[in-house]
């Protein structure tokens, strides 16, 4: 099954991606159910469809790829909630200490964008935008980091990415 949401996305709403029962584990402490984690294709690659918390969530997921999954649940724990004054200016956000450090911020909460660019770059005075528009994309080629006055004028070069289930074979 193939959903190309470019047909669904409009700017007051972000697209949902295919929507699956959720499978969840327990977390370490037991506190709070780890979020569902799925295999997806995003335009003929390999990604991860994560759930998201919170009360903007309602059952969105956000994409990520696989290969830097781990180290960021490590860093960015693995409860991210949809932050925003509403769900079409939110973004995929943390609380986790570490991400703090690695994201460059003294902010409470911190955007998980941020996270996965601080990786591999310096974030201070940068903004981090998505190519495609979306704030649910956190794949690697969906970001780019990009000074301050030049990401706040940013518009959406890509078209939003199509999402098949599982991994190509």
């Amino acid at each position: 099954m193939t959903t190309n949401h470019t047909q669904t996305a409009t700017a007051a709403t972000p697209f949902r991606f295919l929507a699956a029962p959720p499978r969840r584990g327990v977390s370490k402490t037991g506190a709070f159910p780890l979020p569902p984690v799925r295999r997806v294709t995003v335009d003929g690659r390999p990604a991860l469809a994560v759930g998201l918390a919170g009360k903007l969530a309602d059952g969105l997921e956000c994409l990520i790829d696989p290969d830097v999954w781990e180290w960021v649940k490590d860093v960015a724990g693995s409860r991210w909630v949809l932050n925003g004054p509403d769900a079409a200016r939110a973004f995929v956000a943390t609380t986790a200490p570490a991400a703090r450090e690695t994201a460059k911020t003294k902010s409470a909460l911190v955007s998980v964008a941020r996270v996965i660019a601080g990786r591999s770059e310096d974030l201070t005075g940068k903004l981090v935008v998505a190519l495609n528009g979306s704030r649910l994309d956190l794949r690697r080629a969906n970001l780019m980091v990009t000074p301050r006055a030049l990401g706040e004028q940013f518009r959406a070069s890509r078209a939003l990415p199509i999402v098949t289930e599982g991994w190509p074979t």
